[in-house]
């Protein structure tokens, strides 16, 4: 459950005169941009690597490719925003995450909240103006990705528990002993989303036509 939120970000500084710092444009997007996570868009440059290994260099597969990856994309960063709506209690008690925008407050929850779902949608209205089963394949594939990787943080925050001799977290769901079923299902959870990937197109792409957003991204249909 959110408990704290923040109708607006912190007011800059004052000097000494009384006169407001006037902050850089640049400096009022920066925790908008980190709340994206864009350093985890390169992951989607994948959806290229088997248009290149099978030399389909034309322009239809170039829109389709990077159309596909950019809904990727726009996904990953409205999931990793619920998660950090999600953790914001428990990240502002974190050494390290409590820097990320929305548990710092430099982020407004009520302004991020409909921005979350303003990119889920743009994600799925591209994948369906590209065809339909990708938006299947997209929703699909995000699932079990991101329930693979939200496992795989649980993972290390226990392993690091067990290792520093600490007792159970008090603001979880799991305890150290749960990390067994913890890494079984991340692991079953990282299959899915490769079978998922690998499986998205309903029909081989013969040679000479369009490829479909999922066959661009899958090298079984190449």
């Amino acid at each position: 459950m959110i408990r704290r939120s923040w109708r607006r970000a912190p007011r800059p500084p004052r000097p000494s005169s009384g006169r407001p710092v006037v902050e850089p444009e640049g400096a009022r997007l920066r925790p908008w941009i980190k709340l994206l996570r864009p350093y985890q868009w390169v992951k989607n440059a994948q959806i290229f690597v088997p248009m290149l290994v099978a030399h389909r260099l034309d322009a239809a597969a170039w829109i389709v490719t990077v159309a596909a990856c950019v809904a990727f994309s726009l996904a990953a960063s409205s999931i990793y925003m619920v998660n950090d709506l999600v953790d914001v209690e428990a990240d502002g008690r974190h050494p390290s995450k409590r820097r990320r925008p929305l548990a710092a407050g430099t982020v407004p929850i009520l302004a991020s909240l409909p921005l979350a779902g303003v990119l889920a949608l743009v994600a799925l209205a591209i994948g369906a103006a590209l065809s339909w089963p990708f938006v299947g394949t997209t929703l699909g594939f995000s699932m079990f990705i991101f329930t693979s990787l939200a496992l795989i943080k649980r993972h290390v925050e226990l392993t690091a528990r067990i290792d520093a001799d600490l007792p159970d977290p008090t603001n979880r769901n799991y305890r150290t002993s749960d990390l067994g079923v913890i890494t079984a299902l991340a692991a079953a959870s990282g299959f899915n989303a490769v079978t998922v990937f690998a499986c998205g197109s309903p029909r081989i792409t013969s040679a000479g036509s369009i490829p479909t957003p999922a066959s661009c991204g899958s090298p079984v249909r190449w």
